[in-house]
């Protein structure tokens, strides 16, 4: 049964409401008034509300000031669940961990990957157009890294398209960009993971890092300075005896590119079979910790 925050506070009969239901760049100005007017009513009726938040934390940049005048006023009335670490989250707010535990549902019949025949390189999936991610692909290519390898972008004056290797893509993007499609891992070396925010110390894991280690895949991540300390923190292992991670350390975004950029060259440049053998154990460890995680409601 998956069990998530969601269920958890309707069963107690509290009333759940997104977050983005309030930020600003997600909904117009007639939405967001009668959302918040949702609110008013129920606090005002002495209720506690839940508000959940599934997004990127650094996505608060984007809360309604109304939003954040009603909780701040209210915060007895409030229970406020998001996932991960940011000192500038404007709430104070419980853990949960909903997309784990959401994948995890989604990849019930998933079969393990197997990664004995690499034909590929790189698998870089970058989707959103963001500058410091196209200066990741940028330096790949000019260690002309990506000949041969699976690459996903579309931006100006930087289009790769791969989509149309995966059926009905274009159909449920949104559904299947959660979906390792299999072929794509077995077939290259190693995942550029790319994070949503690269820059602030905001720290959360997504879909994006879930899908390397539910497929046994290496991976580097292109994400603010310390992710792997915080990867580590929750159970999970990375590549440091095979793969140069000093990039984690590096403060400068643009130094930082640089440093996995060289680092995937590096690896490209070693023994693959070897690795795969050596890695075999820590690969397989990540993708228990991801389908034995439980949910936080449970863990106490």
């Amino acid at each position: 049964m998956l069990i998530t925050m969601y269920s958890q506070c309707i069963n107690a009969g509290i009333p759940v409401y997104p977050t983005e239901n309030y930020c600003t760049n997600l909904v117009n100005n007639a939405e967001l008034s009668k959302n918040l007017q949702t609110l008013k009513q129920l606090i005002d009726k002495g209720l506690k509300v839940a508000l959940i938040h599934n997004e990127n934390l650094r996505f608060h940049e984007n809360f309604s000031t109304e939003l954040l005048q009603l909780v701040n006023s209210n915060k007895d009335k409030f229970l406020v669940f998001a996932e991960g670490i940011d000192d500038s989250f404007p709430f104070s707010f419980k853990q949960h961990n909903d997309l784990c535990l959401r994948l995890q549902h989604q990849q019930k019949q998933l079969p393990r990957v197997d990664h004995t025949n690499k034909t590929k390189d790189l698998l870089v999936l970058v989707r959103r157009d963001d500058a410091n991610r196209i200066n990741l692909v940028k330096q790949l290519e000019s260690l002309q890294l990506l000949d041969n390898s699976y690459v996903s972008v579309n931006a100006k004056n930087c289009v790769y398209t791969l989509e149309d290797d995966h059926e009905n893509y274009q159909k449920d993007s949104y559904r299947l960009s959660e979906i390792p499609y299999i072929p794509h891992y077995a077939n290259s070396k190693l995942s550029v993971v790319m994070e949503t925010n690269m820059v602030e110390k905001s720290y959360q894991l997504s879909e994006k890092i879930y899908k390397p280690i539910m497929t046994e895949h290496p991976f580097v991540v292109l994400g603010p300075p310390g992710y792997l300390k915080f990867l580590h923190s929750h159970g999970y292992e990375t590549f440091g005896d095979w793969i140069d991670e000093s990039y984690d350390n590096e403060q400068d975004i643009s130094t930082r590119i640089l440093l996995i950029a060289n680092a995937c060259n590096k690896f490209l440049k070693s023994d693959i079979n070897n690795f795969y053998h050596e890695s075999a154990i820590i690969r397989r460890r990540n993708r228990e910790k991801f389908f034995n995680t439980i949910p936080i409601s449970l863990q106490h």
